[in-house]
């Protein structure tokens, strides 16, 4: 009778423990579900930062290269029409040409605006990504010693 009642009470551990291994299994496979879900968060939010500031950055430059050519243009035909003025009309050239140069620089001016700003942009979206990538890991830890506390206590 002893033995009987032995031997059912270790079938009814093996069974607990059992239950307790496929409870820590599962939680191990949720926090590895985790794990992968916020991976995947941080891969796509690392493409979209980087598609962002690639996008930003052509955009400026299309712009500044645009700005620069046209007060270029002026530049050049202000100082056709000095070159061919005379007497009044050559100081109201020479005012044009002045004019002309200073827009060029001005244009130049927010072209390095324009470039620190994109520099900017792309600074924060890298900081953005670590950010999410540090989400992802902390996210991961998390489950982790869920799991790991969850098979010591069915221990």
């Amino acid at each position: 009778m002893k033995k009987i009642v032995l031997s059912l009470a270790l079938c009814a551990l093996v069974g607990i423990s059992l239950t307790s291994c496929k409870e820590a299994k599962e939680e191990a496979d949720k926090a590895a579900d985790k794990v992968e879900a916020a991976a995947e968060k941080a891969e796509e939010a690392a493409n979209e930062t980087m598609d962002a500031a690639k996008d930003m950055a052509n955009d400026a430059k299309d712009a500044v290269s645009t700005m620069v050519a046209d007060a270029q243009n002026e530049l050049k035909a202000a100082e056709e029409t000095l070159a061919n003025a005379t007497g009044e009309a050559k100081e109201k050239a020479k005012a044009a040409v002045d004019a002309a140069k200073a827009k060029l620089e001005a244009a130049k001016n927010k072209a390095s605006e324009m470039a620190d700003d994109a520099k900017d942009s792309a600074n924060e979206a890298m900081d953005n990504v670590k950010d999410a990538t540090n989400d992802a890991i902390d996210d991961a830890k998390d489950a982790g010693y869920k799991a790991m506390n969850k098979l010591k206590e069915g221990n």
